[in-house]
């Protein structure tokens, strides 16, 4: 697995290594277990979603929560509508 450290910014960031532009549009967020993300977004989430379908592109896990215990966190697919 990779790890990305991301930033949003208003103007291109010269001296990045590699640079994952993620595109204006509808997204799909969920938010819980920063570890379980990933299955319930591509193993349940999407399946219910009618109006819109994840085509690919890049997608993201934000960790908004860090404790002894839990990693919480939120994840970000980009969809269009169908």
């Amino acid at each position: 697995m990779m790890y990305y450290f991301g930033v949003e910014a208003d103007q291109a960031l010269p001296d990045v290594t590699r640079n994952v532009e993620f595109p204006d549009g509808k997204y799909v967020v969920i938010e819980g277990s920063a570890n379980e993300l990933t299955g319930a977004m591509f193993g349940q989430v999407l399946n219910e979603v009618s109006d819109y379908a994840y085509v690919g592109g890049p997608n993201a896990v934000v960790v908004t929560e860090q404790g002894a215990d839990q990693v919480s966190g939120k994840m970000i697919v980009p969809v269009v509508a169908k």
